[in-house]
């Protein structure tokens, strides 16, 4: 590898797991807002993150991921919505979280949880099960599992492909059992949808987005991700969503369309 392009962070992916790829989103997201600039870029079986500034900064205790994420909080933006409120990310960082709300640019369809669910509770447990990742080498950060008790958004596809409440035969949910999650897949996908989104088949069940290979800023990296961005190699892969009501969701496994574009 060019030294120049030496990563600050590299996560283990599968990119064919869409939380997991959209959690490498949010992991550029992040990185992008604490170090003042950063870039990603996706490398055999991982995603690099660099910062844009001085590896002295960025390596700064108060700059670091491991230090930041523990520190993030929610707050809800609308008293009068109970369940799926937009949300404000703050700690050192503020972003506003409301991707769920949006049916122009199609965000509302990837909402996962159900009405009854809160959106802020969600993402409180899986913050909460996240920091326990940390401690571990930023290579296992989204592959490590854990069980908890804390509802998952089911962003990871693992999760999606392990059947429906209708297969199980009842719903885990009210019976407070423990599900195997990746803490930091839920977490950093929720917040990588913010900006990045799939691309969407006209009627159908059907969504696609793409790797890129050079190093990117957040801005540009989003147009990649849902395939419209000509320049860069990409990757294109492709899945669907599992309905296990109307409401409550989750993502399947994606297959890869074609090779480099």
């Amino acid at each position: 590898m060019n030294q120049a392009l030496e990563p600050t962070i590299r996560v283990h992916v599968d990119p064919t797991n869409p939380g997991q790829f959209f959690a490498c989103c949010g992991l550029l997201e992040i990185a992008d807002r604490i170090w003042g600039g950063a870039e990603g870029w996706f490398e055999g079986e991982g995603f690099a993150l660099r910062s844009c500034i001085a590896d002295s900064l960025a390596d700064a205790k108060d700059m670091r991921l491991t230090n930041v994420i523990p520190k993030l909080c929610f707050e809800s933006l609308d008293p009068g919505d109970e369940y799926s409120p937009p949300l404000a990310l703050r700690a050192s960082i503020e972003i506003r979280l409301d991707w769920w709300k949006d049916d122009q640019a199609g965000g509302s369809r990837l909402k996962t949880w159900a009405g009854q669910q809160k959106v802020i509770n969600i993402a409180e447990g899986m913050k909460r099960e996240a920091e326990a990742m940390l401690s571990r080498p930023s290579w296992e950060w989204l592959q490590h599992r854990d069980d908890s008790s804390e509802l998952p958004f089911n962003f990871d596809s693992d999760l999606g492909g392990m059947g429906s409440d209708r297969d199980l035969g009842f719903s885990m949910d009210p019976l407070k059992m423990k599900a195997t999650t990746r803490p930091m897949v839920e977490l950093m996908a929720f917040i990588g949808l913010q900006r990045f989104r799939p691309a969407k088949l006209e009627n159908e069940n059907r969504y696609r987005f793409s790797t890129w290979s050079d190093p990117l800023v957040p801005e540009i990296a989003s147009i990649a991700a849902c395939g419209m961005l000509e320049g860069p190699r990409l990757q294109t892969y492709e899945f669907r969503l599992l309905y296990r009501t109307k409401y409550l969701k989750s993502f399947l496994p994606a297959n890869p369309i074609g090779g480099d574009q």
